[in-house]
């Protein structure tokens, strides 16, 4: 069907560019602090819809004394898991798929995260082992020729796992199962045991009600988005602190709302139609609009390395990446709003961004279980992350989405070759699309978005009628999702 083809496509044609990127030497790590009870939730919420297609039985076996938080670079370490893990899943046809993580050699500041991938999958014949790492090079073509994949999959695992200081360690037993294992050094961050990983997310989400939270209803921010739906989910987040946000949905209308109005922070989106971010400070600059006292937030979904130091030369204070993310914007807000603006709160007095029972505000298993027949290309962990976890506000950012529809401006932009305004276009869906939980459709409006950059008509060509139908299903499906 089309979304297995359009999934099976996306998975080869980033099979490739990560291959590209790490032979040119692009690819790069990059440390950061990450909880480790999110990053074991990911990877099981990715894999087990795909284990459940094939009724395998699929097992996690974590380490409850594992360190709540590490540091390491958490999306590579992703990638190299998910990848061993849907290998396994792929080739296996019945019986189990076992995930475990445990850790090991801990001096109290690093320790060595131990991974195994196992599967009573077909096994590798002892002497295809060493063939198994080579780039574009299948094993036993003949036999899995029904399985798709370029052959790069585990070449991209061993370089990334040697670019981390790893090695991937392999034992098979030909038509028995295999069994992938490595360990890694992570920094430890907070030494309190993770427990059981499940109700660590619960349990963090109860501890942040804990604490005080910023209160700032005075602050005068406002918000530059050419997308509706992001300039409703930035409302929605602000309100949380108090904050009653002005929004512009284009650079031309935030010229005149700051030329009659002053703002403490300003989160202004980075690309929009006929007058992108850059264009529009650049613009506030000249004009003498902006004071000094003004900070400027970039919005981004292009978040690459060495984005933060190219919107700093800018003039921008700092930026955000979208779907903005609720701590990452409060960190933002506790370092720029003025001292005399900020107050704390308990957690009893926070408002809701949507008025909701507090019991009904979460989805049901049976309510998760009704939008995945309903509406297959939706993973609704993730948008629900992106709305703090609030049906309400989930479903609210749902009606946005489809209100939002911009599936004409793409037809229209494409229709006129206009390369500049499709970029913008499938830029928009891209964000929207990730914020809602439409993973595979955002990541497939972000190659027509470079491809647009880059001037590659043939494939935007090749791509676009079969985005454009895929996204106006989704939109479809939607309809039935917000009525259940």
């Amino acid at each position: 069907n089309i979304q297995s083809s359009g999934r099976t496509l996306l998975s080869l044609i980033n099979s490739i560019l990560d291959f590209s990127k790490i032979e040119d030497g692009k690819m790069e790590i990059i440390p950061a602090e990450y909880e480790t009870a999110v990053l074991i939730n990911d990877l099981v919420s990715s894999v087990a819809p795909r284990a459940a297609d094939k009724q395998l039985e699929f097992k996690v076996s974590v380490d409850e004394d594992l360190p709540c938080a590490l540091k390491g670079d958490d999306m590579r370490i992703k990638q190299v898991i998910l990848n061993l893990l849907t290998n396994a899943v792929k080739y296996t046809e019945s019986g189990v798929v076992e995930l475990v993580i445990r850790g090991e050699r801990s001096d109290g500041k690093q320790l060595d995260l131990y991974v195994e991938v196992s599967d009573t999958g077909i096994g590798i014949k002892e002497e295809d082992i060493d063939g198994l790492f080579e780039s574009f090079k299948r094993l036993e073509v003949k036999r899995n020729r029904n399985i798709e994949g370029t052959g790069l999959g585990m070449s991209i695992v061993t370089r990334l796992l040697d670019m981390m200081g790893s090695k991937l360690e392999v034992v098979s037993v030909y038509g028995v199962g295999s069994t992938f294992s490595f360990r890694l050094k992570q920094g430890i961050v907070s030494a309190e045991p993770m427990g059981d990983y499940e109700k660590r997310l619960l349990a963090d989400m109860e501890n942040e009600r804990k604490g005080k939270y910023l209160y700032a209803p005075d602050a005068r921010v406002l918000v530059v988005d050419d997308n509706p739906m992001n300039l409703k989910v930035a409302e929605n987040l602000l309100s949380l602190y108090g904050i009653s946000a002005d929004t512009s949905d284009s650079g031309a209308r935030t010229l005149e709302i700051i030329r009659n109005k002053q703002y403490d922070v300003i989160f202004l989106d980075h690309m929009m139609p006929k007058m992108d971010g850059i264009e529009v400070l650049r613009a506030m600059k000249k004009d003498s609009l902006l004071p000094e006292a003004t900070a400027v937030i970039a919005l981004t979904a292009n978040a690459i390395m060495g984005a933060k130091d190219m919107y700093i030369s800018e003039g921008f204070s700092d930026y955000l990446t979208k779907p903005i993310e609720r701590r990452e914007l409060e960190k933002q807000l506790r370092k720029l709003l003025p001292e005399s603006k900020k107050s704390y709160r308990d957690p009893a007095q926070r408002a809701r961004p949507a008025p909701a029972v507090p019991e009904s505000d979460s989805l049901t298993a049976r309510e998760i279980f009704a939008i995945r027949e309903l509406c297959p290309a939706l993973n609704v962990a993730a948008g629900m992350g992106y709305c703090m976890d609030s049906k309400e506000f989930w479903l609210d950012t749902l009606r946005g989405f489809i209100d939002a529809d911009k599936s004409g401006e793409l037809e229209s932009a494409f229709a006129a070759e206009d390369t500049g305004l499709y970029r913008v276009t499938a830029h928009s869906i891209k964000s929207a699309a990730k914020t809602i939980g439409a993973e595979l459709l955002s990541e497939r409006a972000r190659l027509l978005e470079f491809a647009a950059r880059d001037n590659d008509t043939e494939y935007i060509k090749a791509e676009h009628s079969g985005f454009v139908e895929d996204y106006r299903k989704l939109l479809k499906d939607l309809e039935k999702v917000i009525s259940i």
